[in-house]
């Protein structure tokens, strides 16, 4: 009688396929990490694109003395664009405390950098200076500052799960390949004794 332990050869594909299947399954939600810390960079990328243009215009108006109203449009649309990219960047990673820093320190920029437009409007270029040198340049540096950290955070990470996937791939095809090297030897054994067994009866 076989014993009901052995495993017949025509099972060991179904082992392969259970083992494949955890490799993939493994490797579908590290990849998934992944491509959010990628995009994630590439979102903190546009942000500081977006913030050094708004910079780039709030300097030009200084030192034009003066707030045209396709200038005020143009800024305005980057408003909307960078907060609407720094939510989605937020939505990826909402734990992330430099990108929940940015957030709040992308409101404090932009309304200093309001009442530096509404004063240049107003023609009162020395104090908008003024404030520029005192408030608005400093909430640009902490933008900036946190911008850079989360962008470093995504970089990191990513490059942290994609060794650990190298290395985690490589230690299960070691154990799965000992594991079904194991277990065809010992099927192998099984059989030999069952068969030299029943030809002893």
């Amino acid at each position: 009688m076989i014993p009901f332990r052995l495993i017949p050869a025509r099972a060991m594909p179904l082992v392969f396929f259970a083992i494949a299947i955890l490799v993939s399954v493994s490797l579908v939600s590290l990849n998934r990490v992944v491509d959010k810390s990628n995009q994630g960079e590439v979102l903190l990328n546009s942000i500081r694109a977006l913030a050094y243009k708004i910079s780039a215009a709030e300097w030009k108006l200084i030192s034009e003395k003066t707030v045209d109203e396709q200038s005020e449009q143009n800024l305005n649309k980057t408003y909307v664009e960078i907060t609407k990219t720094l939510a989605t960047a937020i939505a990826l990673d909402p734990q992330n405390s430099d990108l929940l820093s940015a957030s709040a320190a992308l409101g404090e920029y932009l309304k200093w950098l309001n009442e530096e437009i509404r004063l240049i409007k107003s023609g009162d270029v020395d104090e908008a200076v003024r404030l520029d040198n005192e408030e608005v340049d400093p909430a640009f540096e902490r933008l900036d500052e946190f911008l850079t950290s989360a962008q470093t955070i995504f970089s990191q990470r990513a490059e942290r799960i994609r060794l650990a996937t190298n290395i985690g791939l490589i230690v299960f095809i070691l154990t799965a390949g000992t594991l079904i090297a194991t277990l065809w030897s010992n099927n192998q054994q099984s059989w030999a004794k069952t068969i030299q067994a029943n030809i002893e009866q």
